[in-house]
């Protein structure tokens, strides 16, 4: 087996971390727009409270609907060159999307730790990662999306199922 199939490559801390400041950036926008919106529509600045449902929302559906779209990636994914993947290597369905954005407030709760785990594991994977069975991995001169890796791969031999590892055996 040639070097190049040997191991995916998963995407570094530093290409993630790039990532998540563009996407907050995008976010931070929309959430403003949608702040002034608001002031200028109601004209009363007291109503502003009642957009940060609607911002996590938006923060949801921006995330979920773009790691599962055919791009596997967010803006800021896109732009930094990586994308979202099964631990299998194929893309996401919106559901795991959904999973993978939600158990990001696991990794933000203890104290940013679950984040900082893409620096530290075999994989690159962050807390939410490991939780939603999602692998981060560059997306330049790879597969086109929807295509599996070489199943001979023991890396991605893996998946989490919510309460352990499970090694998937292939014939």
């Amino acid at each position: 087996m040639s070097a190049a199939l040997s191991a995916p490559p998963f995407a570094a801390f530093w290409r993630r971390l790039a990532a998540v400041l563009i996407d907050w950036l995008i976010l931070a926008c929309v959430q403003i727009v949608l702040g002034i919106l608001v002031v200028v529509w109601t004209s009363d600045s007291s109503n502003l409270a009642e957009v940060l449902p609607v911002g996590a929302a938006v923060s949801w559906a921006y995330f979920a609907l773009f790691e599962s779209s055919p791009a596997q990636a967010t803006l800021g994914k896109m732009v930094a060159g990586i994308k979202v993947t099964e631990v299998g290597g194929g893309a996401i369905s919106f559901k795991r999307a959904s999973v993978r954005y939600w158990c990001k407030t696991l990794s933000t709760l203890t104290f940013g730790v679950g984040w900082l785990l893409a620096g530290f594991t075999p994989r690159r994977q962050a807390l939410h990662d490991m939780l939603a069975g999602t692998v981060v991995v560059r997306s330049l001169g790879l597969a086109p999306a929807n295509r599996h890796w070489d199943p001979h791969i023991t890396a991605f031999r893996e998946h989490w199922d919510g309460t352990r590892w499970i090694r998937e055996e292939r014939s």
